[in-house]
């Protein structure tokens, strides 16, 4: 459990943080912890931007995040770099799980975030989350077991994976729609040959029109109290639908924040966690998608907005502090990933997706850069120069 005082023997002066992930979202962990004086070192499976920052100290290189073996390269970091009580930041549900599953080993040496693994289970297989949403009250998709779907079905449906990146890793995209039953059995005959066909999510496809964008509540939980809660809203992606973001708005919405506390409370989940909506043209509610439980990809938005979650995070297990609680008041603000929105944006003008208009509009208003930052320049120069390699990493796609 997450807690204002902490249980090992770690002092305050032990100070610093490991962000797990060096893309996106750990760049902008590292900036926010680096802009308040505090040491960060960065470690990834491969070659990433945050590593490029001026607020990293350190890189390394470490094992699969899907492995047991990143605990004991953790272990072995604290001893040889004296990491010993500093936070564990991770940015990839593969990380998570294994931080989650080995949370009782790695709290001898570092400060944990992560929730228990017996509560974090309950989100991490997204069928075991709609179940519980929908006992909440919560709306959901109708969601299938591939042998519940016959000729009779309602189709569209959506094919995805249950568990965090799998899927994604190895299909290269998010999800797949089926519009038929015969193209339906096709699918899972395909997928079955790599993908184990227990493991997917099927759920019905709502209605979609280009204005209805998933909805993303980030809130921050101690002890079942939320202390933050920040919304925005998806505003292009990539591909055009059930894409990855590569514009994001902050915006207003109570509906969200509501259904994310009741979320917090059934779960029991602490630290960041991110609930993902969309909105169902037929009932005009909002449909609960996934939770993750790390910081996602939009965490920068926030972070500029001073709603600053992972220097929150540190405050409670490192410092030991009971950050303030904050009202829902901040401004709009749009989120921009650069390259991946001008090299998406210009295929969507081409397939007649977007308009000119569109494509600019969000550039005309007030917005940062997910990697450019005048302050600390190097990593979007990196970025730039390392765009095929992360194509094929697919860590901009």
């Amino acid at each position: 459990m997450l807690s204002y005082k902490n249980q090992n023997s770690f002092t305050r002066s032990t100070s610093g943080a490991i962000i797990i992930g060096g893309h996106v979202q750990g760049l902008a962990n590292t900036r926010s912890l680096g802009k308040e004086g505090i040491s960060v070192y960065v470690i990834d499976t491969d070659n990433c931007i945050a590593r490029y920052s001026k607020y990293c100290q350190k890189f390394f290189y470490c094992p699969s995040f899907n492995s047991d073996e990143l605990v004991f390269f953790l272990i072995n970091l604290a001893h040889r770099e004296n990491t010993l009580g500093w936070l564990l930041l991770p940015s990839n549900d593969h990380a998570v799980f294994t931080i989650s599953k080995n949370k009782k080993k790695l709290s001898e040496y570092y400060r944990i975030a992560t929730s228990d693994y017996e509560i974090f289970a309950n989100v991490y297989d997204k069928s075991k989350l709609i179940d519980l949403a929908i006992q909440a009250g919560i709306p959901a998709p109708k969601t299938y077991d591939c042998e519940e779907v016959t000729d009779k079905t309602s189709f569209p449906l959506i094919i995805r994976g249950k568990y965090g990146m799998d899927f994604h890793r190895r299909f290269g995209k998010k999800a797949i729609v089926s519009d038929s039953y015969r193209n339906y059995e096709l699918l899972i005959s395909d997928v079955n040959k790599n993908y184990d066909i227990n493991d997917l999510l099927i759920q019905e496809l709502l209605p979609f029109n280009r204005n209805n964008r998933v909805v993303f509540c980030i809130l921050y939980i101690v002890n079942g109290e939320i202390l933050r809660s920040f919304v925005c809203q998806r505003i292009r992606e990539h591909p055009f639908r059930n894409g990855t973001s590569t514009i994001i708005k902050a915006i207003k919405n109570e509906e969200v924040v509501e259904y994310s506390k009741k979320l917090a409370q059934i779960t029991g989940l602490q630290g960041i966690i991110e609930c993902e909506y969309l909105w169902d043209l037929r009932t005009s509610r909002y449909c609960l998608i996934e939770i993750n439980v790390r910081t996602c990809l939009q965490i920068g938005l926030p972070i500029e907005l001073d709603f600053n979650f992972p220097y929150l995070l540190y405050q409670s297990l490192v410092e030991e502090l009971r950050p303030e609680t904050k009202n829902n008041d901040y401004d709009e603000l749009y989120w921009i990933h650069f390259w991946v929105d001008i090299a998406f944006g210009i295929v969507g003008l081409l397939k007649k997706e977007y308009s000119v208009r569109e494509l600019l509009e969000p550039y005309k208003k007030k917005h940062v850069y997910a990697v450019y930052n005048k302050g600390d320049i190097l990593p979007f120069i990196m970025e730039t120069l390392m765009l095929p390699y992360l194509a094929v990493k697919r860590q901009v796609i």
